[in-house]
């Protein structure tokens, strides 16, 4: 994926973006949280969020009541033996 610099009209954009979520009543770390000036940004919260959420020691049924890190490790196990 090529980088690209942020045009004005986009920064522009973003801005009026962050306004709007302080018009409405919105503190500024909650604005802070929500406007990302790049995907990269964007995507390292969403899976911070995910992991924080996601109880991994909880067993699955799905997964034949095994836990999901358990079930990670072993399709590693025999990859690293190869």
């Amino acid at each position: 994926m090529k980088n690209r610099r942020h045009t004005p009209v986009r920064i522009t954009r973003k801005l009026r973006g962050a306004d709007r979520l302080l018009a409405e009543g919105k503190t500024i770390s909650e604005v802070c949280r929500t406007v990302y000036t790049t995907k990269a940004q964007a995507r390292r919260d969403v899976i911070a969020y995910i992991e924080a959420f996601y109880n991994n020691s909880r067993r699955r049924s799905a997964l034949g009541y095994k836990r999901p890190n358990d079930v990670h490790c072993s399709y590693q196990q025999p990859l690293a033996a190869a």
